[in-house]
């Protein structure tokens, strides 16, 4: 249950659904890191870095928990 939950909030996190396949993780990942990274986003400094590592988790997490 727990793991579904922590599941559904990586899927949030990077703008997707559960029913999303692996290229359509791998492309919303791509795109958030590119717009969040700390050298290149217009968030505050330490906001980008909170974002872009919440967005490499949850990215991690997705794959860890598929197979992928």
């Amino acid at each position: 249950m727990l793991q579904d939950a922590k599941l559904d909030i990586a899927y949030k996190q990077l703008g997707l659904t559960r029913d999303a396949v692996e290229d359509d993780v791998k492309s919303a990942f791509r795109k958030l890191a590119r717009e969040c990274h700390p050298d290149v986003s217009h968030l505050p400094k330490e906001e980008a870095e909170h974002r872009f590592r919440a967005i490499i988790e949850a990215y991690t997490y997705i794959r860890t928990t598929n197979g992928w």
